[in-house]
């Protein structure tokens, strides 16, 4: 519970609270006052007051129904959605008591919430309710309510087709990343469908459908690597809707999503000066409304830092991220830690530091959260470790975990063709101990010819520009050059 919420219950206890009370709001705060789970005895004996364990049951049953109950009051009183709807079902509820007046008076209160916030799902039971009691109250235009029913029905239709493709979109990016692979035929269709949208006059009075089409726009651009498009197109959306008002507090997770987007496409695009204001402005945005998701974008921020800084400053971010893995927060993110701790690994070995290199990367494959990881995310960090261990003529290491790699990832090195080959390639040199014969050189060179540009950018290290450094040719006869 937030500051907010525990404030909420203290109210609401001293409201209802009866002398036999006074022992919930004793277990309450004991359990707020302790970081860790206290057992049956241990609460027992700090509250001696309480009597048995059965006791003790019946009072943590009382305690929970007291939060329900606040909890329950707390929220309907913040958000708008919950307001309207609660408004509607004690309109219901008198409606269903032949109360017509007092029910059409309820619907109207849920319709003004519901219309000031777009709420089409709920406008469209207000209005049924309305047109219902228009049958009993001759007050009420009925024709009024079902034309703005036809209306609200258009855009909630208009709505549900957007959020049925913007799934659609969504699955397709988590698989593209997954794969590496873009279905050209999909993405038009895709590009098409919503280039449709936008020609609609819904899109256009509707601050709700214009952030679900945005970000559908962005993610379709993320989805195809246009980064410097996708900067402009935010960087012109998120303009557009802070002079028209459109972000608040019931759509400010969007908010937080979009500016994440458009910090990191800057960094994509190589405008690292304006990938960091735009972290600023995140962070900023991060704080507001008592910083109610701070903690789930936390890590976004700080990764935009740390990106930023590995070309500006890379001790500073390593600095960064030292304090990062130092920081709670992280724990909440346990897939996110393990990032965090390999791109400490990475900058340590860009820092040419291998020996801390090597030593984080270890300590990383015993994360609590490396066996959850995907077979794909464990072979590059493996990998990495044989490039780390290869830069540092650890040859015998090399050739060892060398041969595990090649049977652990079998399957997916099959699918990784320049990576493969590559390994293939540092086994033949552990096998002799680091020293190069005239067939392994050829082999490198070879290897440099037929995968320049062909190396997929998701590799935790950039394999061909490590062996372009490592294995670097002198004289002007062994150019690389196709045969």
């Amino acid at each position: 519970m937030n500051k907010e919420e525990i404030r909420a219950f203290k109210l609401f206890i001293d409201r209802i609270q009866t002398s036999g009370d006074r022992k919930v709001t004793q277990l309450f705060d004991l359990i707020k006052k302790n970081n860790k789970e206290l057992s049956n005895d241990e609460i027992l004996k700090k509250l001696p007051d309480i009597g048995n364990l059965n006791a003790l049951y019946q009072l943590r049953k009382r305690l929970r129904r007291y939060i329900d109950h606040s909890q329950h009051a707390f929220f309907f009183a913040n958000n708008p959605e919950l307001e309207s709807l609660q408004l509607y079902q004690l309109g219901k509820q008198w409606f269903l008591r032949q109360e017509y007046k007092l029910a059409g008076d309820y619907f109207e209160k849920a319709g003004k919430i519901a219309e000031n916030h777009q709420l089409l799902d709920i406008l469209e039971l207000v209005y049924t309710g309305l047109i219902n009691s228009s049958l009993h109250l001759t007050d009420i235009n009925p024709q009024h309510y079902i034309d703005l029913r036809k209306q609200n029905l258009k855009k909630l239709s208009s709505i549900k087709a957007l959020d049925e493709l913007l799934t659609s979109l969504s699955y397709k990016l988590s698989i593209s990343q997954q794969t590496e692979k873009k279905n050209e035929q999909t993405t038009h269709l895709l590009q098409q469908t919503l280039e449709d949208f936008a020609k609609m006059p819904e899109i256009s009075t509707s601050p709700a459908m214009r952030l679900r089409l945005t970000e559908g726009l962005a993610g379709l651009l993320l989805q195809e690597h246009k980064y410097n498009e996708l900067a402009d197109f935010l960087e012109n959306s998120m303009y557009k809707f802070e002079l028209d008002n459109v972000f608040n507090e019931y759509n400010h997770e969007l908010k937080l999503k979009l500016q994440t987007w458009l910090t990191n496409a800057y960094f994509k695009s190589g405008k690292i000066n304006e990938s960091i204001k735009a972290a600023g402005n995140l962070r900023s945005s991060m704080l507001e409304y008592d910083s109610a998701y701070y903690d789930k974008y936390f890590i976004f921020y700080n990764s935009a830092l740390i990106y930023a800084n590995t070309i500006n400053n890379m001790p500073e971010a390593i600095r960064i991220l030292r304090d990062t893995i130092r920081n709670p927060l992280l724990a909440k993110h346990p897939i996110y830690s393990l990032i965090v701790n390999l791109n400490l690994a990475l900058c340590l070995f860009e820092s040419k530091e291998f020996k801390p290199a090597m030593k984080q990367i270890a300590s990383l494959q015993r994360h609590d959260a490396y066996m959850q990881a995907d077979d794909n995310l464990r072979l590059k960090i493996e990998f990495s470790e044989l490039i780390m261990r290869a830069e540092g003529d650890e040859w015998d290491t090399v050739l060892i975990r060398g041969n595990q790699i090649q049977k652990d990832y079998s399957e997916n090195l099959n699918a990784r063709k320049a990576m493969c080959d590559l390994l293939n390639i540092l086994l033949r040199i552990a096998r002799k101990d680091g020293l190069i014969m005239n067939q392994t050189k050829d082999e490198i060179k070879q290897w440099l010819i037929t995968y320049k540009s062909h190396v997929p950018e998701s590799q935790v290290i950039d394999i061909y520009e490590w062996v372009k450094k490592k294995y670097q040719f002198q004289s002007s006869s062994e150019t690389l050059t196709p045969n």
